[in-house]
């Protein structure tokens, strides 16, 4: 999931800065936002792995 959020090579990505995050704040939000939706559906993420 990590390397989805990864911007492709050679493309800057967003402008983080502007938004006032960091990469590993988005991660860190995608992850808890698909997190909680597995939960919800009765899949746990350890089980996707």
């Amino acid at each position: 999931m990590a390397e989805s959020l990864s911007p492709s090579p050679g493309d800057d990505g967003p402008d983080l800065d502007a938004l006032g995050v960091s990469g590993e704040d988005i991660r860190n939000f995608a992850l808890g936002g698909l997190t909680r939706r597995l939960e919800i559906i009765g899949v746990p993420l350890e089980t996707v792995f």
